[in-house]
This record gives structure tokens, sequence and C-alpha cells, in this order.
């Protein structure tokens, strides 16, 4: 009987990584998709929104080319 309820309690336990790692997973990739979506973003401000915020657009070219997996 003590291993059935051992059993059980590390099935919950194992059920809880796989859920945690998968939460892991789609905050990882919305990441990626923010960081995208922010760069391409910032590729389409104006000149004079630029100077406002105070970025070159050789500062905005630079943060484009970047992949979007890199920060």
């Amino acid at each position: 009987m003590a291993t059935q309820t051992n059993d059980h309690i590390f099935q919950s336990q194992n059920q809880y990584g796989m859920v945690s790692s998968l939460m892991s997973g789609l905050e990882f990739a919305f990441g990626w998709f923010t960081r995208s979506n922010e760069r391409q973003t910032l590729a389409n401000l104006d000149e004079r929104t630029l100077r406002d915020i105070g970025i070159s657009k050789a500062e905005v070219y630079r943060e484009a080319l970047k992949p979007f997996w890199r920060s």
C-alpha cells in the first residue's frame, strides 16, 4: 500500500514537472515573438519619433538585423 502512495506522489510530481517545462517553453517562445514584434515596430517608426526617443536610424538598423533569438 505504501508503494502505491509513493507512486501516486511521484506521478503527481512528474506531471507537475512536465507542465512546468511546457510553460517554460511557451514563455521562452513568447519572448522570441515579443522581441521580434518590438523590433519590427521600432523599424517602422519615423525619423521624428526616433529623434524624440533618442535613437538613431543606424541603431534601429542594427537592432532590426538581429535574429529573433538574440537579445
